[in-house]
């Protein structure tokens, strides 16, 4: 069995506006840190884009909602860039159905651990709400970044994330209570 680097399993909630996942991926730290930046390879597993290496840049995008009507858009400002070790970017969305804006923060850090690379990813400021749909949406793309790195063909996000929602949507009823 290849090892995915998925074991870390489901997020931390550090606090009511903060999640945290850990997973432990195939490396080198280098190859790692070009998915997060690289438009062409974090295409592959999140989205297009190259993140900008200047703090205060920004750069945006849009995503599709249902049948092809518009869901939102997203911009991403850089707040740290630490190659290969620190990636801190605020994450502003927009969704085109409520004209809800979200704003929030995402941190990544890398450790290099023999051929491995130990990656943190804490997403701060979010609403509480957002716990099911941000932890289920982090959790489908770690995974699917963890198969690219292994070479192997690993889950759709989307349809992971499907699976995933309802498991989120749970742990937050239960943090509830």
């Amino acid at each position: 069995m290849t090892d995915l680097g998925t074991s870390g399993g489901f997020a931390a909630r550090l606090d009511a506006h903060t999640i945290r996942f850990e997973r432990d991926l195939p490396g080198p730290i280098e190859r790692v840190w070009s998915y997060l930046t690289e438009s062409d390879l974090r295409a592959t597993w999140l989205a297009p884009g190259d993140i900008p290496s200047t703090v205060g840049t920004e750069f945006g995008g849009r995503w599709e909602g249902e049948d092809g009507e518009p869901g939102g858009a997203f911009v991403f400002r850089t707040r740290v860039f630490d190659p290969p070790h620190a990636l801190e970017i605020d994450w502003v969305e927009v969704t085109a159905a409520s004209g809800t804006i979200s704003d929030s923060y995402v941190r990544f850090e890398l450790t290099a651990q023999g051929d491995r690379v130990h990656l943190v990813l804490t997403h701060y400021a979010l609403p509480p709400a957002a716990f099911p749909t941000v932890g289920g949406g982090w959790h489908a793309h770690l995974d699917t970044l963890a198969a690219k790195l292994a070479g192997v063909e690993g889950p759709d996000a989307d349809t992971r994330y499907e699976a995933l929602k309802p498991e989120y949507e749970k742990l937050a009823r239960e943090a509830a209570v």
